[in-house]
């Protein structure tokens, strides 16, 4: 299955100029950056885009417009034009902090964990009483594997805003991962109860409900998050994996195949598709699936059960050698599954 874990709400600075304004351009470049940070409050990025740009044209030293110019940038996912305007930013004013914490969400996702940590280094004294800044490094050590301290400061974030929701969904998915399902539905619930509509909070629950085998109330779930975000492919993969459940075997295709146009590489996708070939009795292109969604993640759960169980009608050696394999990483079903066919 696919969980997602919430990006960090970035902070925007909606200031005038730095040191005030004393001729014609700079008293333009803050006209332009006004109604820029207008635009942004009404969702209009590529406008705000361009009255930022206005504005550095006017003053090219304008580090503020360069900070909420890849704010815009992030809005519309285009993060290397957001992380060069954050360097800039920092740039041009070395004490720019909050350029330090957005320019270290985009190194998160890029997955420059070393370089995102001296930032946030940089910052902790500042940003000491933040919610959002422990959330931020609760994402980074939890991407760098340091789970107890991602907790840690997940509780940390939840303790200083107790409805910060972002940290609610990612201490709830740090749970889930460790197969505490108890406290991951706890932190998911209190999620929903601050904001009901919200698609990832939504998602994540399927997924406990999913683990109770209530795959009913699961697709309902995630029909609630699909009507917020239609497209996103997570989403659409966890509802075909709930109907394969459920033997729903043509809608669960149609979702999976959507899941995988969108992003081919989701491992559990290609597993699932995989799946729906061995419940449809086509082992050859459900070895094909499940090998390549080893090839892509061997993490993925219980991908060499599945697999053993591909290809074990036609070849039952190789099945019992791909078991062994699942037994080694901690794998139940193909440790159930040794003890049962591989003797």
């Amino acid at each position: 299955m696919n969980f997602l874990l919430t990006r960090v709400l970035i902070i925007t600075t909606f200031l005038y100029c730095t040191f005030g304004c004393s001729n014609q351009d700079s008293q333009e470049a803050g006209q332009f950056f006004l109604k820029a940070n207008l635009q942004m409050q009404l969702l209009n990025y590529d406008e705000a885009i361009r009255l930022f740009s206005e504005a550095i044209e006017k003053k090219p030293d304008f580090a503020d417009a360069y900070h909420n110019r890849g704010i815009a940038y992030l809005k519309l996912e285009k993060n290397d034009l957001a992380l060069a305007d954050f360097k800039t930013a920092i740039a041009k004013d070395n004490a720019f902090w909050e350029a330090y914490f957005s320019k270290a969400g985009v190194e998160i996702d890029n997955n420059s964990l070393d370089e995102a940590m001296n930032d946030l280094d940089k910052i902790k004294t500042i940003y000491k009483d933040s919610t959002n800044f422990y959330l931020k490094r609760g994402i980074l050590f939890n991407a760098q594997n340091k789970t107890g301290a991602a907790a840690a400061d997940f509780d940390k974030s939840i303790l200083l805003n107790p409805k910060n929701i972002d940290a609610l969904i990612n201490r709830g998915t740090l749970y889930y991962n460790q197969k505490k399902y108890a406290p991951a539905e706890a932190d998911f619930s209190a999620a929903l109860t601050i904001k009901p509509d919200h698609a990832i909070a939504l998602n994540n629950m399927g997924l406990i409900y999913g683990q109770k085998k209530n795959y009913n109330q699961a697709i309902t779930l995630a029909n609630r998050a699909l009507s917020t975000k239609p497209n996103q492919p997570y989403f659409l993969n966890n509802k075909g994996w709930y109907l394969l459940q459920l033997g729903n075997l043509t809608e669960s295709k149609l979702l999976i195949e959507q899941s995988l146009e969108i992003d081919p590489k989701n491992s559990y996708a290609l597993r699932n598709l995989g799946i729906y070939y061995l419940k449809s009795k086509n082992f050859s292109k459900a070895v094909l699936c499940l090998e390549q969604a080893v090839k892509m993640d061997e993490s993925t759960e219980m991908v060499y059960a599945y697999l053993g169980e591909a290809l074990y009608p036609t070849n039952s050696k190789r099945a019992c050698q791909v078991w062994n394999t699942g037994k080694l990483v901690g794998e139940q079903a193909s440790i159930d599954a040794l003890l049962k066919y591989c003797r």
